[in-house]
């Protein structure tokens, strides 16, 4: 934990306050850094964060207080059954497994006095206690992103003491699968670039999907519609407003990612990579690639396109093969099958979350990116903007052609 830091982020409102109804001090700097972890899915950080919070217990009441308000928040200001009653169903997973937390959300529930409850358990029931409560604000704030609901709506983020007032904040965000692009720098190396784009779509692995799932595989009643897509889309956003619109990007060819937004933060990739060029660097050469050729943005795409045919192609060639799955089907189902505007059909059919994360499968993803490159119409209208539209096309032929001719056996 002494490796890295991350940005503390507030508690806002009367959870915010420094000390509880009868003068109890709250730790809220302790909070804040717990807080921040959480956000940030650093695992490093947080247990050892909320074992500390433990040893204060007016800092673990405000913490189960944060929790239970966030959860309720959620569920439409109706406090939900599943803080207190193991065998209540989630939101997406099962509720929280430490017996201690479901004490004190029980009297949280029933306005009684958490101070006693807590001051009631050991230090040990408390860690327990804590951690619970952390691990189910992770699921809260990462069911918030799905449903695109505003998952800080109890926090505010807020500069480390000696922070730079917005400067230095690191992205691209964790997890995300910017690749190396094949084409080499299309000038010197050493040629600076300021690129104002309009916005970057970035995929992003996310963490929390990935452990809602091992949630998920552990319940042997759950049935596939209960697993989320860990791999989504996303805009890359400053991370002190949130705007991903009208960024500034900066940098020469092979450096970290620099950018600047509007509201005067400055947000760079980390400088050193223990292995390969990392996603901060790979996304700035995708950027000078298509400022220096906006067609970049459609040839980058078609091996990926050409991947999906032929791994279908090997799919269905394999003895086990028995048709497109119902996801396939329903996905070919929604795109209008005659449209000429490709974008317009893939937009109407797909329905795209954005700016919100859109988790999906990696077709549905690709489609998504082709329909955000040839949104531009110095792509749409390039050699290779219309071999992509084509390939689109013909991939989406082919797919109904193969669901009828399983349809009808």
């Amino acid at each position: 934990m002494a490796q890295h830091r991350h940005e503390a982020v507030q508690l806002q409102g009367e959870l915010g306050l420094p000390t509880d109804t009868e003068g109890r001090e709250v730790d809220q700097g302790l909070l804040a850094d717990l807080m921040g972890a959480v956000l940030a899915e650093c695992g490093e950080c947080t247990e050892p964060l909320a074992w500390t919070v433990a040893a204060n217990t007016a800092t673990t009441v405000r913490l189960v207080e944060c929790v239970c308000g966030m959860a309720a928040e959620l569920n439409r200001d109706e406090p939900p059954r599943f803080l207190w009653d193991a065998a209540a169903p989630g939101l997406l997973v099962p509720g929280p497994e430490a017996p201690e937390f479901r004490r004190v959300a029980s009297i949280w529930r029933d306005g009684g006095e958490l101070y006693e409850e807590c001051a009631r358990l050991t230090v040990a029931e408390r860690q327990t206690a804590a951690c619970s409560a952390t691990r189910m604000m992770a699921v809260i704030l990462y069911t918030a992103r799905c449903r695109g609901d505003a998952d800080t709506a109890l926090l505010a983020p807020a500069s480390p003491p000696g922070g730079d007032g917005g400067h230095g904040r690191v992205l691209p965000p964790s997890g995300c699968l910017e690749r190396e692009p094949a084409e080499g720098p299309p000038t010197a190396e050493s040629d600076e670039w300021q690129i104002n784009v309009g916005n970057v779509l970035i995929l992003r692995r996310d963490a929390g999907a990935a452990r809602l799932n091992a949630h998920v595989a552990d319940d042997f009643e759950a049935s596939p519609s209960d697993y989320e897509h860990e791999v989504g889309l996303e805009y890359l956003t400053c991370p002190t407003c949130g705007n991903y619109e009208s960024l500034l990007i900066e940098g020469r060819w092979g450096d970290p990612l620099t950018v600047h937004c509007r509201c005067g933060a400055t947000a760079t990739s980390p400088a050193a990579q223990s292995a390969g060029p990392g996603a901060g660097r790979s996304l700035l050469k995708r950027l000078i690639l298509c400022a220096a050729d906006p067609a970049y943005a459609a040839r980058r795409l078609r091996p990926e396109l050409r991947k999906h045919r032929e791994a279908d192609k090997a799919r269905r060639a394999a003895p086990w093969y028995t048709g497109p799955n119902p996801e396939e089907i329903a996905l070919i189902n929604s795109i209008a099958p005659e449209a000429d505007d490709v974008v317009q059909a893939l937009v109407q059919g797909l329905e795209p979350k954005l700016p919100r994360r859109h988790g999906a499968s990696p077709l549905a993803l690709l489609w998504i990116q082709v329909a955000h490159a040839l949104a531009e119409p110095d792509v749409r209208n390039s050699p290779d903007g219309r071999l992509l539209a084509d390939g689109v096309h013909a991939q989406l032929q082919d797919l109904r052609e193969e669901a009828t001719r399983h349809a009808q056996r």
